[in-house]
């Protein structure tokens, strides 16, 4: 947030470059692993965006109606992305296909601050946390069943899902925090000696789910961005510094070779 930037470096710690830049206040993050793609948030520019893994194909797909958008997810799958806007006055969790199409509210009652957010892809539920109610919560993809994981987390912040556990960074106790279906939270990793106490993004590291959707296999045939929707379709997407007509050009060009 600092630098305005997004990076990218090995698991080892080497080969650190910036992919994206020009940003404002970058806070949500997340991976399509599948489409090869990420999505993001900026609090301040108020706006979602999506491009390739590397940066490139940069394109907005919201900057209206967005106050503090946080947490981002996305379900490759189900071609469904997930966001937090904490807005004071109307706190909220929104829902749209990953090609920008079909936004609407997911949740928007009993929230005050929700921050992180996570998907379980197995049980397909959307999980967040809410520094202002101290909950983490879930709810099914179809948006039903919600469900109280604890009401005894004193400020969440980043969450992540990882085997039948919830992990969050916790501004309050300074550590990350996890709790288990039925269980009760408890502290599970201290933050090194010399930290500020704000823990921020979290993410658990593990093999990824062998799912497909259109855009697995050559970028489900698209020049630029290839955007999973529902139902295991895909819209070809032109980035926002190539125009509508270039776009169709080389999308012409390529069919007739």
């Amino acid at each position: 947030v600092v630098e305005g930037s997004i990076y990218h470096v090995t698991a080892n710690g080497s080969n650190l470059n910036r992919i994206v830049s020009g940003l404002k206040s970058p806070e949500g993050l997340s991976i399509d692993w599948v489409s090869r793609n990420m999505y993001w948030t900026d609090s301040e520019l108020d706006c979602i965006e999506v491009s390739r893994l590397n940066g490139t194909s940069r394109k907005r797909l919201f900057e209206r109606e967005l106050v503090n958008p946080r947490a981002i997810v996305v379900s490759p799958q189900r071609g469904r992305m997930y966001w937090t806007d904490w807005n004071r006055g109307t706190p909220k969790i929104e829902v749209a296909n990953m090609d920008g199409t079909n936004r609407k509210v997911f949740v928007e009652s009993d929230l005050r601050l929700p921050n992180g957010l996570t998907v379980d892809l197995y049980s397909s539920q959307v999980c967040w946390g809410d520094a202002g109610t101290s909950k983490v919560e879930c709810i099914r993809e179809d948006g039903v069943g919600r469900v109280l994981l604890t009401d005894s987390a004193p400020y969440p912040f980043g969450l992540s899902y990882h085997g039948n556990n919830i992990f969050w960074t916790d501004w309050s106790q300074k550590a990350v925090m996890e709790v288990s279906r039925g269980g009760s939270p408890r502290a599970s990793l201290e933050i090194p000696v010399g930290g500020n106490g704000r823990l921020y993004g979290l993410t658990s590291v593990t093999e990824c789910p062998r799912i497909n959707n259109a855009c697995s296999v050559n970028n489900g045939g698209c020049r630029f961005l290839c955007l999973p929707t529902p139902n295991g379709g895909r819209t070809c997407s032109c980035p926002d510094d190539v125009s509508e007509e270039t776009c169709n050009e080389i999308s012409v060009i390529r069919k007739r070779k």
